[in-house]
């Protein structure tokens, strides 16, 4: 390593095997291909381990370049290594594709307009009464067709959006 250079946040985590064109990660006995930069191995850490990757590169940056002695005089590096190997993995999310812009975790405004219509509809179709929107067992079947989506209130149903409906009905039938 030439001097003054910063050492990358996962040297602790793999061990370069003997003709050096494999590195080995310490915590799960992966071996990675090795050409002189660290850029895989930090994918590897990231999607594998990532509570790993987020403690040493916030130790890292605690420590402005050098790791941190614990209690028991191993660095944290080596400790964080130590205590993970006896974690299970992280839990897999499913990995949604970002597109144009939209999140996963929030609903478009189209969207919520269009769930917002099919409720007026089936309150006004079927004689449901606005309180339905407050009932248990309405609230529960509504977040597992859609848990993004957020129900509105039975005043906001009577002030805002049957008034709404109402006066683009009335406009339609007119003309």
């Amino acid at each position: 390593m030439r001097p003054g250079a910063k050492k990358s946040v996962v040297s602790a985590h793999f061990k370069k095997s003997a003709d050096g064109k494999l590195a080995i990660c310490a915590i799960c006995n992966k071996s990675l291909k090795y050409w002189n930069n660290t850029s895989n191995l930090k994918q590897h850490l990231a999607r594998i381990h990532p509570t790993v990757l987020n403690q040493d590169t916030t130790d890292l940056e605690n420590a402005e370049g050098s790791p941190i002695p614990g209690p028991s005089g191993l660095l944290q590096n080596e400790k964080s290594v130590q205590e993970n190997q006896n974690l299970p993995p992280p839990s897999k999310k499913s990995k949604q594709l970002l597109l144009y812009g939209v999140r996963c975790d929030e609903l478009s405004d189209s969207n919520v307009k269009e769930i917002n219509n099919a409720l007026i509809k089936m309150i006004t179709r079927d004689y449901q009464p606005l309180s339905i929107v407050e009932d248990e067992g309405f609230i529960g079947y509504s977040h597992k067709l859609q848990p993004l989506y957020k129900i509105p209130s039975r005043k906001t149903l009577s002030s805002d959006m049957l008034p709404t409906r109402y006066a683009q009905s009335v406009t339609k039938l007119r003309y």
